[in-house]
């Protein structure tokens, strides 16, 4: 698989070893980022250098998002499962509204659960042996033994 489809494709499937490095990248690139906007700031004003951290890291998510699609394919899940981590949103907006302790507690552990189970999915579990909906198994054919 080429940098470009790893990194801009949302087909196919990879295995743990490369969504870890392609995560190690991208936390790299997030580094420079942050540098980036840090002197911004301090050159020119606060609201441009935060301004084009935003805009860059958002840049940054498509390739983030492409890797993480690949990864839940090799678990043979969809991509839409990542919207999963979006779920406590709404009880954001509630807890501002109310500022209660309780909620705030309550959108913690659930995005705290949810969380917990998505670098679980990703990060720790074998994806699929053999082909699956999205493609073959990128750590290849499984070994027949008769």
């Amino acid at each position: 698989m080429s940098l470009r489809q790893l990194f801009l494709g949302f087909n196919g499937r990879i295995n743990r070893a490369r969504y870890w490095g392609a995560t190690g990248i991208l936390f790299l690139v997030g580094v420079v980022i942050a540098i980036l906007a840090i002197l911004l700031s301090s050159a020119t004003s606060e609201k441009v250098g935060s301004d084009v951290g935003f805009g860059l890291n958002l840049i940054a998510a498509i390739p983030s998002l492409a890797v993480t699609a690949k990864r839940l394919h090799d678990r043979d899940l969809s991509a839409w499962w990542t919207l999963l981590l979006l779920a406590p949103l709404p009880l954001v907006i509630i807890g501002m509204h109310f500022q209660s302790g309780l909620v705030i507690a309550i959108i913690l552990l659930t995005f705290s659960v949810l969380a917990t189970w998505f670098f679980v999915q990703t990060g720790c579990l074998r994806g699929t042996v053999g082909p699956n909906r999205f493609g073959p198994d990128p750590l290849g054919e499984p070994e027949r033994w008769i």
